[in-house]
């Protein structure tokens, strides 16, 4: 049996907007359905295949998976990404790991990536440097990163979105999704809630600093939230069509991602306060600690951003005092002493890599006066464009205890000066203007820092 996913049949393979600005969209086949070892066979056409996958992963469908290519006479052979006896982590040794595996195979052998976030990105990295296309089998609908053309790795300690072909194509048993931890599917429907957010984000970017913005995948991301909302209630009971609707949903963000050719449609500010917890979490002032899923952080983190857009959205130009803006507003040269004052335990390496991407966003933004002043000048219209978005995330704010999700930073085992931190520095770990940027830039974003935290600490 074939389920077709139906709102997807648009963008595969192709390029679903005349801007001149989107991509096509690299993944031209997505088949859902029980028999994924005969869908994989078709992939295949009689090549080898390497599946890679951690034990997880492979206990959910892909050692079955293996088994069932090998009674039909397929070369499979299975990677292990986590047999070095230390967790996977998406990072430059776990792709090094799976690049080396790659290499040893034999000629047109075809990667496949059996998992979810982590396992995914890594697989879709080492292809991509190995200028190879490779599979997806999804085991949990819990991240949108299987059909973008993006993937989230730490280098030298800084956590980076790095540019990867997307899979040819997507396979899932229905059954496997449904059946993956509760926790993870959680994980997924919190990361897509954030979409207004980061949709705001985006058009902010665009509306005060030019930068390339289209409304295609906009619409596209914002589709996929409302399909996965209206499998909330469904979901945490592992009811089958709830988890096809939200893997659904998910891919379609991806496609977003893809069609943008950057992950600005689903990643904002809330994104950065969850990449700075998993890179400051080996040196968190409460001890070294595990990060929560990806999700889950965004979904907390989404709470606070969606505050802050309206604290600050909520203001009349005549309420902020632009002239301390202006003169308060970071250059540079402060960015040390900022990260000195909020976060004293980071270590060097991770600081410099703070400090590059800092400096190259400031530098491309312009003096501190000057920035100011273009905030000034178009602050009604910013509000006004804005707003809709802003409406968008505080109608989905209230989902998150429906479905299980964490709601606070001590629900992610974060402390709070490490959450306050991650909320005034998470800014500087990559050159993208987001709400905090804004925030900090009129000089509000320590002054609303409890009202936009609220309840999460």
């Amino acid at each position: 049996m074939k389920l077709e996913l139906a709102s997807l049949a648009p963008y595969l393979g192709a390029t679903p907007c005349g801007c001149g600005r989107c991509r096509p969209v690299g993944t031209e086949r997505v088949r859902v359905g029980p028999d994924l070892a005969d869908a994989l066979r078709e992939e295949l056409a009689d090549r080898p295949a390497l599946l890679f996958g951690d034990p997880r992963t492979l206990a959910a469908c892909g050692t079955r998976l293996a088994v069932e290519l090998d009674v039909a006479g397929a070369d499979t052979r299975t990677v292990d990404l986590e047999a070095t006896g230390h967790p996977l982590h998406a990072d430059d040794a776990a792709v090094a790991r799976a690049a080396r595996a790659l290499e040893a195979a034999a000629p047109g052998t075809v990667p496949v990536a059996v998992g979810s976030g982590t396992v995914n990105d890594v697989v879709k990295a080492a292809s991509h440097d190995a200028g190879r296309r490779y599979v997806a089998v999804a085991t949990a609908p819990s991240m949108n990163g299987y059909t973008s053309a993006i993937a989230a790795i730490t280098r030298a300690r800084l956590k980076e979105t790095v540019p990867s072909l997307p899979p040819v194509s997507v396979l899932a048993d229905p059954a496997v999704l449904a059946a993956s931890p509760p926790r993870m599917r959680a994980a997924g429907l919190a990361d897509l809630l954030s979409k207004p957010v980061s949709s705001a984000d985006w058009r902010l970017g665009a509306l005060l600093w030019g930068e390339p913005f289209c409304p295609t995948p906009v619409e596209i991301a914002g589709r996929a939230v409302d399909r996965a909302v209206a499998a909330a209630p469904r979901l945490a009971a592992g009811d089958v069509p709830a988890a096809l609707a939200l893997f659904e949903a998910l891919l379609l963000s991806g496609i977003a991602m893809a069609v943008a050719g950057s992950s600005s449609p689903a990643s904002g500010g809330e994104h950065l306060i969850s990449h700075f917890l998993d890179m400051d979490a080996p040196h968190a002032p409460g001890g070294p600690r595990t990060p929560a899923l990806h999700g889950e952080q965004v979904g907390v983190a989404t709470r606070v951003t969606t505050r802050l857009y309206a604290a600050l959205l909520n203001r009349e130009a005549g309420a902020i005092d632009w002239d301390r803006a202006g003169r308060s507003a970071a250059a540079a040269r402060d960015v040390p002493g900022i990260l000195e004052r909020h976060a004293p335990w980071l270590p060097a390496g991770l600081r410099e890599r703070f400090l590059e991407q800092s400096a190259s966003k400031l530098d491309r933004l312009g003096p501190p006066p000057e920035r100011v002043r273009r905030i000034r000048e178009r602050w009604d219209d910013l509000r006004r464009a804005l707003a809709p978005d802003l409406a968008a995330a505080e109608r989905y704010a209230g989902l998150l205890p429906s479905f299980g999700a964490p709601l606070t930073a001590a629900a992610l085992g974060v402390v709070e000066d490490e959450f306050r931190a991650a909320y005034r520095l998470a800014r500087w770990i990559r050159d993208r203007y987001t709400v905090l940027d804004l925030a900090g830039d009129l000089d509000l974003l320590e002054p609303l820092e409890d009202e936009a935290l609220g309840d999460v600490l």
